[in-house]
């Protein structure tokens, strides 16, 4: 996933990660282990609302890839090595899109 950031870093694409563990401590363990040079890679907010069962979640990992329009355009329900080839497709697909905001 780092090779997705650094990649796209120049353009408007930008990761999130959202943590659905119930026990914070347990979630903030694995964030900090995930660090490199005390820094996280992407931003990592905590579900406290819900927003995973909300977006139709049903298994971990879960990734989304969304539009400028807020609107889910990409889902994906595991994650395999590999598969960052396929986000860079999609992620293209949507930066290749009009900014229709302008």
């Amino acid at each position: 996933m780092q090779d997705l950031i650094e990649q796209y870093q120049d353009t408007e694409f930008s990761m999130l990660s959202i943590c659905v563990q119930s026990h914070r401590k347990v979630a903030q363990r694995y964030v900090d282990s995930a660090m490199i040079e005390d820094k996280a890679l992407f931003p990592v907010g905590y579900d406290g609302a819900d927003i995973f069962k909300t977006m139709h979640g049903n298994s971990l990992p879960m990734t989304f890839i969304i539009d400028r329009n807020r609107q889910v355009r990409f889902r994906h329900r595991e994650f395999k090595i590999g598969m960052e080839k396929q986000f860079a497709r999609e992620i293209e697909i949507l930066l290749d899109e009009p900014d229709e905001s302008l």
